[in-house]
């Protein structure tokens, strides 16, 4: 953080302000698992869309055996509590009807997104929170539950 606030005053002098903000954390990939294998050797009839940490899938049929193949596999399937508790249940099941998710440190791979397997990954269930990188004339202290009205005063000056 030295050297990038040194690069900033070079550039901007003593005067400037600088916020920094990262919406999610990372986690270092310890692991990977291979849900299209596992879930090809099953032969059953569904539709299946691998994110990086998430599997996706829309049913013929099998569903249950879906839902125990993801759960040997160590993925977590989200339930009627965990879609209220984490503020994903669609009026419909456009983002599928039964959804697994990696634990902390594992990647799915392949996977729709990555050619090869990664060293950082998130959008894990008990993802860490975001950051924030402040230097602002006049805040000593700033709570990140204040960011968004410091932010819209720090903007609106700008203009």
């Amino acid at each position: 953080l030295n050297e990038i606030d040194f690069l900033i005053k070079d550039i901007f002098n003593e005067n400037y302000n600088l916020i920094i903000v990262g919406d999610h954390g990372m986690y270092d990939v310890e692991g990977t698992v291979n849900v299209k294998k596992e879930i090809e050797k099953l032969n059953t009839k569904c539709l299946m869309f691998l994110d990086s940490t998430v599997a996706r899938f829309w049913f013929l049929e099998d569903k249950k055996r879906v839902k125990e193949c993801l759960e040997g596999l160590g993925m977590k399937v989200l339930e009627e509590k965990d879609y209220e508790r984490y503020k994903v249940r669609m009026k419909d099941d456009r983002y599928g009807e039964l959804i697994g998710i990696c634990k902390k440190g594992i990647l799915i791979f392949p996977n729709s997104y990555n050619e090869k397997i990664v060293k950082g990954m998130h959008g894990y269930l008990d993802e860490n929170p975001g950051f924030l990188i402040y230097r602002v004339k006049g805040k000593d202290k700033l709570e990140f539950k204040n960011f968004y009205v410091i932010l819209k005063e720090f903007l609106l000056k700008k203009k």
